[in-house]
């Protein structure tokens, strides 16, 4: 789902109104959004976003329906819980088989948890960079998702270096899961169009 102010469900028969985020107030940008939208092995719906406050209750980068409030028919949106909240906004999300979320975003911390820009969350009280330190880009990592077997990739606009001859090197990395789980990084090419794109991976 990209960037919006409105979530929708179909009901089976209609388009109902979940979400509305316009009347927020927002860490950052230009206009409230919803960043992004997944939903877990347990069947709860998580969102990202760059709302602080909506309604007098506090948000932080993060919207969440549980299963139950679903069951419920409620489809209510829980304030966030002080240990997931981020001090920047969270962008893109995606997750695994497992449960766990993966995060990208301008965000340096989720709760009192230095993960700059990139962050898993397994639970409410337990959130960490992917891995020991934090990606070696200084900039937001603007994509995450997982492939069939279990790697995630994420894109981005970090490092940049331009040559005499015009090309731009752009990093992008991605996580293995699998493994040592450690964080590798690359160079991306091929700014010209037409030309084939490389990965070069350290």
């Amino acid at each position: 789902i990209n960037a919006t102010e409105t979530l929708r469900r179909w009901t089976g028969a209609a388009w109902t109104t979940v979400l509305n985020v316009g009347a927020a107030s927002i860490l950052g940008g230009a206009s409230p959004a919803i960043n992004s939208v997944v939903v877990v092995p347990n069947g709860d719906v998580w969102m990202t976003t760059n709302v602080d406050q909506l309604g007098g209750l506090d948000y932080k980068g993060f919207f969440r329906i549980t299963w139950a409030q679903q069951q419920a028919g409620t489809w209510g949106i829980e304030e966030t819980p002080t240990t997931l909240w981020a001090d920047e906004t969270p962008n893109a999300m995606t997750v695994d088989k497992n449960g766990v979320l993966y995060v990208t975003g301008s965000f340096t911390t989720i709760g009192a948890n230095a993960v700059a820009y990139a962050a898993r969350i397994f639970s409410d009280t337990n959130v960490s960079p992917f891995q020991a330190g934090s990606p070696p880009d200084a900039s937001t990592f603007t994509g995450a998702f997982v492939a069939s077997d279990g790697t995630i990739y994420m894109g981005g606009v970090g490092d940049t270096k331009t040559f005499s001859d015009g090309r731009v090197f752009y990093s992008a990395g991605l996580y293995e899961a699998s493994g040592f789980g450690q964080w590798r990084h690359g160079l991306v090419t091929g700014i010209t169009r037409g030309e084939p794109s490389s990965v070069q991976l350290e």
